[in-house]
């Protein structure tokens, strides 16, 4: 594992993807600082491409195996290739989207903080990562209050409605 964060520091784009590819889920380790090799790899400007390369790459292994297996009307197996490369880019996004590299020791950043915003861009276009529609944490407390806020104004309103029933009852008997 210590040599793929020392193929990551190389800048050495070819030799890094081909340590991507054959160990796809290693790029969510860290290491003793937090770093996933994605996140070294964006600090030597080589993730970009080494990203095409990679999703390329994976996308065109599946898609030859996928259609042997078809061919030799195996659809375990094709569905079995389907599932892995769903889980291979899963792997790539979860190591995309891994926020435990601290900048200056008090920001969590994610390996797409180093690019520039067109390139990070591609990289989520590339990745599958679809932008949340509320990203933003102040705008997740606000929603959070109102929604405690309704629920104690909807507790009110039952517990008051209760003293109504139960003071007409009170004076029916």
């Amino acid at each position: 594992m210590g040599d793929f964060f020392k193929v990551a520091r190389r800048k050495d784009r070819g030799e890094f993807v081909m340590a991507c590819k054959e160990n796809i889920a290693s790029v969510t380790m860290r290491d003793r600082n937090g770093n996933n090799p994605f996140h070294i790899a964006a600090r030597n400007r080589i993730l970009l491409s080494a990203l095409k390369e990679i999703v390329k790459d994976l996308e065109v292994e599946a898609d030859r195996k996928t259609k042997k297996a078809e061919e030799a009307k195996d659809w375990k197996e094709s569905e079995r290739l389907k599932e892995e490369l769903k889980r291979n880019k899963k792997y790539i996004k979860d190591a995309l989207c891994d926020k435990s590299c601290f900048l200056h020791g008090r920001v969590a950043v994610a390996p797409l903080y180093f690019l520039n915003a067109a390139e990070r861009e591609e990289a989520k276009q590339i990745a599958g990562i679809k932008g949340g529609f509320i990203c933003n944490r102040k705008f997740h407390l606000c929603l959070y209050i109102m929604g405690a806020i309704a629920c104690i104004a909807a507790l009110c309103l039952s517990l008051y409605f209760l003293f109504l029933v139960s003071q007409s009852l009170a004076l029916a008997s």
